[in-house]
């Protein structure tokens, strides 16, 4: 029976996402952490999250290795998802948006 308690849930969940998710040893206060030294800000953007299902940061990670990397807002994480982590792809649309300024 799950807990009424949304701090134990809440808890109870990130144990479980992280063992899933991530190749790393994270414990909670660790994750909370991390995410408080981000200040509720994203590390690409430096803005906070707006929109996206999550009211929170995402922890961003290596599809490939499962390392763990930082805290990003929904659209930097989808948009790094979305070009696959290409370096050579996210260089060109880089040049492609400066040619046009």
């Amino acid at each position: 029976m799950p807990s009424s308690d949304p701090i134990k849930r809440r808890r109870h969940w990130l144990k479980r996402h992280i063992r899933q998710k991530f190749d790393a040893k994270l414990t909670v206060d660790e994750y909370d952490a991390k995410l408080a030294q981000r200040k509720g800000l994203c590390f690409l953007c430096n803005k906070p999250q707006r929109g996206g299902r999550t009211p929170n940061l995402v922890l961003d990670h290596d599809h490939k290795t499962k390392r763990i990397r930082e805290f990003l807002c929904s659209r930097c994480n989808i948009a790094l998802g979305l070009l696959e982590d290409d370096v050579d792809l996210l260089r060109k649309a880089a040049a492609y948006i400066e040619s046009f300024r």
